[in-house]
């Protein structure tokens, strides 16, 4: 006769300093395959927010791996802003072509918007790379003038080292000084 062992799991989650909380009683109750069926996104794209910022998470241990498990009150808010629209009542009728224009007017204003805000960072990237550029100039100006000191300084020894031995040598001919 066989008899049949329960095992009853509990999952925790580390809380630091030595802490750890049920599951049951934690806010991070959402794993990434629920999040991703819930907001109707990539796994990849519910990483990429785990990893900005953008919804809060903890890994917790499972079986032989750690599982991301997000907070529950973060999945609600962005199911509400991906399901929230804007309705305006409008009393008067438009015209498809006047939609398509109005609509055309918009992307352009945004594309507008878009272009100079990444032609803003461009210019601020060359300013940076044009101050890094002035510094170093001015760092190669400052170490070939002092090169240059240096050579001076080694001709002066040279020389004076060589006036020494001639010095020394007709020293053994004293009828020339």
């Amino acid at each position: 006769m066989k008899e049949d062992i329960k095992f009853l799991s509990i999952n925790f989650i580390f809380k630091g300093s030595g802490r750890f909380e049920k599951m049951s009683e934690s806010k991070y109750k959402i794993d990434v395959q629920e999040a991703k069926e819930i907001l109707g996104v990539s796994r990849k794209t519910i990483y990429n927010r785990l990893k900005s910022g953008k919804l809060d998470g903890k890994k917790v241990p499972t079986d032989n791996t750690m599982k991301w498990m997000i907070n529950e009150e973060d999945i609600k808010q962005a199911k509400q802003v991906k399901e929230s629209v804007d309705v305006v009542e409008v009393e008067e009728k438009i015209s498809k072509q006047d939609l398509m224009n109005e609509l055309v007017e918009a992307v352009n204003s945004q594309n507008k918007q878009v272009i100079q805000e990444s032609m803003e960072k461009v210019e601020d990237k060359i300013d940076q790379q044009n101050k890094a550029i002035m510094d170093l100039s001015e760092q190669i100006k400052d170490m070939q003038e002092q090169y240059q000191e240096e050579i001076k300084e080694l001709k002066k020894k040279q020389n004076k080292g060589l006036w020494d031995r001639v010095k020394k040598y007709l020293n053994k001919f004293p009828t020339f000084l």
